[in-house]
């Protein structure tokens, strides 16, 4: 683990809440060594003894018990707003822009709108038909300049 202060609190409550290293190391998938060498590190980072240890048990001291207590919220907003972000690769979001050839679009549009649709709840599409590539291209060139320049393309 790296001097990172945030991994090493992580492993402070792994540690505390199995009160066994191995169990810890394995929930975290680290070395029970590297979990030794990072509760060791925060110890000295913090200038207080957090576990104590023997070869059969661990405890925690007093200064232990209250930087659980104060890290057990914190961790659990940590993992609440990382589920959040699943939410956001298991479920689409956003706007999909679609230039096609008049020609192709009462086809393609149709059922492609039906598919989306219930794939993707909590996206929204737009489309725009055009009778000329050159047209499509001439409207992909304004969305691509709008989206650089952070602005949405019009219709």
């Amino acid at each position: 683990m790296q001097d990172n202060h945030f991994s090493k609190l992580s492993a402070f409550v792994a540690v505390a809440e199995h009160r066994h290293f191995g169990k810890a190391a394995a929930q975290l998938r680290v070395s029970p060594s590297t979990l030794t060498h990072a509760i060791r590190s925060l110890e000295e980072h913090l200038g207080v003894r957090l576990l104590n240890r023997t070869t059969r048990s661990v405890s925690m001291t007093a200064a232990g018990e209250q930087l659980l207590h104060h890290l057990q919220p914190v961790i659990a907003a940590v993992n609440d707003a990382l589920d959040a972000m699943n939410d956001f690769r298991d479920n689409p979001r956003g706007i999909l822009r679609v230039s096609i050839l008049r020609s192709a679009a009462a086809s393609i549009i149709s059922s492609a709108s039906a598919s989306s649709s219930s794939a993707c709840a909590d996206a929204t599409s737009s489309a725009r038909a055009a009778h000329s590539t050159a047209a499509i291209r001439s409207a992909a060139a304004r969305a691509c300049c709008a989206s650089a320049a952070g602005h949405s393309a019009g219709p």
